[in-house]
Formats: C-alpha cells, sequence, structure tokens
C-alpha cells in the first residue's frame, strides 16, 4: 500500500522508538533492540545537557551500530553547548549528525548555522532536516541554497502540499 515507505531487508516497515536518560536505559534499549527497532532517540526537549551526552555515550557502548537521536535545543547557549557536545561525541564515530528546526520555522537560520559549522569545522557528516511547512518555494529554494553553499549534501526534505496562498500546509507534511 505504500511503495515509498522505509523498509529493512527483510522487507518490514523501519521503525524507532524513544527512550528516556534514566536507569533503566539499556534494559529498555536491549529490549527494543531484542525486538528488532532500527534507531533509538533519546526523548528529551534539552538535546545539549549532560544527561542526554551520558545517555548516548551509554547507549553507543554497548550498541555502536544502533543510530541514536537526541533532542532539540531552542536557545543560543544550547546551541554552543550541543556544539561543543557534538565535538566530544565524535569519539562515538557518528555516522551522521541530524539538526533540525521546528514546523512554524523559528529556529530555521540557528539550525542552518549549526548544521555547516558541524559539517566544516568539526569534519562531521551532517544532515540537515528541511521543514517545508508553511513555507513557500522561494523560502526553500533559499535555506537548500545557504545549506548547498555550507557543503551540506544530506537533507531530509518533510515536504507539504501547498495551500491557495502558495504555502505548505501542515497536514501534510509527511
Amino acid at each position: 500500500d505504500f511503495p515509498n515507505a522505509s523498509r529493512d531487508a527483510r522487507g518490514r516497515l523501519r521503525c524507532a522508538a524513544a527512550v528516556g536518560v534514566g536507569d533503566d536505559l539499556e534494559e529498555r534499549v536491549d529490549a527494543l533492540v531484542a525486538m528488532g527497532v532500527d534507531a533509538v532517540s533519546i526523548d528529551t526537549a534539552h538535546g545539549h545537557s549532560a544527561n542526554v551526552v551520558k545517555a548516548i555515550q551509554r547507549i553507543k557502548g554497548s550498541w555502536p551500530d544502533l543510530p541514536v537521536t537526541a533532542g532539540n535545543v531552542v536557545t543560543e547557549e544550547g546551541v554552543e553547548t550541543l556544539y561543543r557536545t557534538v565535538g566530544e561525541l565524535r569519539s562515538c564515530r557518528p555516522s551522521f549528525v541530524s539538526v533540525t528546526y521546528g514546523a512554524g520555522g523559528s529556529t530555521r537560520d540557528r539550525t542552518i548555522e549549526l548544521v555547516t559549522r558541524i559539517q566544516r569545522d568539526l569534519q562531521l557528516t551532517t544532515m540537515a532536516h528541511l521543514t517545508c511547512v508553511g513555507s513557500t518555494r522561494e523560502e526553500i529554494k533559499e535555506v537548500l541554497k545557504r545549506l548547498v553553499d555550507g557543503g551540506v549534501e544530506n537533507i531530509l526534505a518533510l515536504r507539504g502540499d501547498t495551500s491557495d496562498d502558495g504555502k505548505l500546509l501542515p497536514g501534510d507534511a509527511v
């Protein structure tokens, strides 16, 4: 029914699950891996916190090939802390560093700056999330140009259909 759905080598839909940073982290991740989860996401609004960094290190120490995502940052202080944290996590050999912003786009510029800075200065592969909801085609083209000019080659675009005024509709994001 969904020919473009992401599937694993056995044809199953890919699945990620959220975990916290508590004492039972390893127990939960172990259970999820045993059930065939494809990735885990650390559920937090403060992706730059020390507990999140430790949780990533704990997960990657036992499951080095398991993709892990973690939280968001919304303040300039959080961005700087996240940048330092990503530098510290280089030893975990991430496949890529994914950076996103909210559908409203309020942190779009900060995200573009951060993802290009990580790519350029830390020499880690980055993937920028491009949230198209609520944006015009011209705005999307400008964001893409800035990412490409910044050396970002991996972009996860979250699409949306346009309304009569040319903006992408939130309910149409995929």
